[in-house]
């Protein structure tokens, strides 16, 4: 089953625990996030995936183009995470905050 399928499948799953309104206001946010990442990352958002992991001392996100043979997506991923790696360093966070708002869980 391929990734994509998975995730969906996941969400799907997740969602059936979910009142209506909040699943709706849940969808409405990833459309502005979506919307807000393709802003500022600059691979294809429908060609990869996104793994968020929580660790202790805040956590880790994976880029993974859907497709291995997709070396376009895979060049453009490394070089956005290495721009991203870079600003974090320097204690810039702007370009997360771009994305999910000022108000983005786990910013402060």
């Amino acid at each position: 089953m391929k990734a994509a399928t998975l995730l969906t499948s996941a969400m799907v799953i997740a969602g059936l625990n979910t009142s209506l309104p909040a699943f709706a206001a849940d969808a409405e946010r990833r459309a502005e996030v979506q919307q807000r990442g393709a802003e500022v990352m600059p691979f294809n958002l429908k060609a990869t995936t996104h793994i968020f992991t929580k660790s202790d001392n805040g956590g880790s996100q994976r880029v993974v183009a859907m497709y291995p043979s997709d070396v376009v997506q895979t060049k453009l991923i490394r070089m956005h995470l290495r721009e991203i790696q870079a600003e974090f360093r320097r204690g810039n966070f702007s370009a997360p905050a771009r994305i999910h708002g000022a108000d983005m869980p786990g910013l402060s």
